[in-house]
C-alpha cells in the first residue's frame, strides 16, 4: 500500500518535482507503508521525510485500487509548519546530490496544475474539480488497470 498527502497552503499545493532519466514530472509526496504503521502515519512520515514539513491528516479523500493488487490512498492534510526542502541524509537528498535524479519539494500555484504532468493524472483531475467545488464527504474510489493509467 502507498499513502500520499494532499497539502494546501495559501492556494498552493505541496508537490515533489522530479527529473528522472530526463523526464520531468511532479508527484504528491508519499510512499510505501511500513510494518505496523497506519496509512495515516505513512502519509505523515513520508511527507516529513521527503519535504521536512509537519502536517496532520484530516481525512482520506481518494482511494485507488490497482489491478496489480496494490492500493494507493490520498489524504487531505493540514499544514502545520516548515518550508519544503529535502531532508539531509534522505534517499531523495542523496540521489539529488549525486546527480542521478532530481527531487525538489515545492509549493505550486493550484491554477498551474492543469498544465503539469502531475501523477496520478486521475487524482490530479479529481483534486482540481474538488478544490473548486468542495471535497465530498465520502471517499472517492477508483479502480484502474495499471497498463491503462493516464500518461497525459
Amino acid at each position: 500500500n502507498r499513502s500520499a498527502g494532499i497539502v494546501i497552503k495559501d492556494n498552493k499545493l505541496l508537490v515533489m518535482r522530479r527529473i528522472n532519466s530526463g523526464n520531468e514530472y511532479w508527484e504528491f509526496p508519499g510512499g510505501g507503508q511500513e510494518n505496523e504503521e497506519t496509512l495515516e502515519q505513512t502519509a505523515i512520515r513520508e511527507i516529513y521525510e521527503e519535504t521536512t514539513l509537519r502536517v496532520k491528516t484530516e481525512r482520506l479523500i481518494y482511494h485507488i485500487i490497482w489491478d496489480t493488487g496494490e492500493e494507493s490512498f490520498f489524504y487531505l492534510c493540514k499544514y502545520i509548519s516548515g518550508e519544503p526542502q529535502l531532508r539531509p541524509g534522505s534517499k531523495e537528498f542523496e540521489l539529488t546530490q549525486a546527480g542521478d535524479q532530481i527531487y525538489e519539494p515545492m509549493w505550486i500555484n493550484i491554477e498551474k496544475l492543469p498544465t503539469l504532468k502531475l501523477y496520478q493524472f486521475e487524482i490530479r483531475d479529481l483534486f482540481l474539480n474538488d478544490y473548486k467545488n468542495g471535497f465530498p464527504e465520502h471517499v472517492q474510489k477508483l479502480s484502474i488497470k495499471f497498463a491503462e493509467r493516464r500518461h497525459i
